[in-house]
């Protein structure tokens, strides 16, 4: 079975998933009708489980059908996007709270828009491109150059498309 196909719809599953969740609460405040004091949860609940199997297949992927290089350039590389990835999404949970994880700025949880100081300052997603880098380290670690083009296409749908719905009104 070629599981390729499948990473690929999951992506796109967990980028729809994610945008048309954001507009049902930033249009028609859906989550704040159904619970106010649980909006953020029930947002979260329906997201996650995208995301989370989309990197549990894409982790699958590299470690069953990848092989860890020896070669030491893709190794430093592979290990230096790691670094600057998860400070990346350290740096945004910092600045903008445990809740951007989930879009906690449409139900009043966390930073109301994006803060201008810190990584924010100089990068419109980091949180997004942290992702996008730690998916690509995995491609050249594992050598698994397919990952790259997923990476690619999350580029492409969290940053040119979801993030433009994220965007305050």
């Amino acid at each position: 079975m070629r599981i390729e196909p499948l990473i690929a719809i999951i992506l796109v599953a967990a980028v729809t998933t994610n945008t048309v969740s954001v507009l049902l609460q930033k249009k028609y405040k859906l989550y704040n009708r159904l619970s106010k004091r649980y909006g953020a949860y029930i947002h979260g609940g329906i997201i996650l489980p995208f995301w989370a199997l989309f990197f549990a297949i894409v982790f699958y992927y590299a470690f069953s059908y990848g092989e860890l290089t020896d070669g030491l350039l893709n190794a430093t590389v592979s290990i230096f996007l790691v670094v600057i990835s998860l400070y990346l999404i350290y740096a945004s949970i910092r600045t903008l709270g445990f809740w951007s994880l989930v879009n906690g700025n449409f139900f009043n949880k966390g930073q109301q828009s994006h803060a201008k100081q810190s990584v924010y300052g100089h990068l419109q997603n980091p949180m997004y491109i942290g992702f996008e880098l730690l998916v690509a380290s995995l491609a050249i670690a594992y050598e698994t150059y397919f990952l790259l083009v997923i990476a690619g296409l999350m580029f492409i749908g969290l940053n040119l498309v979801q993030a433009r719905f994220e965007i305050p009104s």
